[in-house]
C-alpha cells in the first residue's frame, strides 16, 4: 500500500492504481471516527467518508482500513492542497 496523489483530486494506491477514481484508494476502506469505536463505524470509500469534497476533510478524524492486511488506523488530515494549487496533502495517523 503507497498512497499518493496527482495534481488534482483524491489520493490512489500506487501499488494498483495508475490515479484516482471514484473508489480509490485501492485496497482501503474509510470511516469517519476512530478505533475507540470500531463496532459502531460505517466504513465506505475516502471520497464518500469525505462528503464528496476533499478540501473540507483536514481535521476531520478518520479510520483507514487496510482490507488484505485487516489493520484499523486512526488518521487525521493536516493539509489537503486544492483549487488547481498541486497535489499536497499531509497527516498524522497511529501506528497498528
Amino acid at each position: 500500500m503507497v498512497l499518493t496523489r496527482g495534481d488534482r483530486g483524491s489520493l490512489y494506491n500506487v501499488v494498483t492504481e495508475t490515479s484516482a477514481n471514484s473508489s480509490s484508494p485501492d485496497g482501503t476502506q474509510w470511516a469517519v471516527g476512530s478505533t475507540d469505536d470500531l463496532d459502531n463505524l460505517e466504513f465506505e470509500t475516502l471520497k464518500s467518508a469525505a462528503g464528496n469534497n476533499m478540501k473540507d476533510i483536514p481535521g476531520i478524524p478518520l479510520v483507514l482500513h487496510l482490507i488484505e492486511e485487516d489493520i484499523y488506523i486512526d488518521l487525521t488530515f493536516t493539509s489537503w492542497s486544492s483549487g488547481g494549487s498541486g497535489g499536497g496533502f499531509s497527516y498524522e495517523r497511529t501506528t497498528p
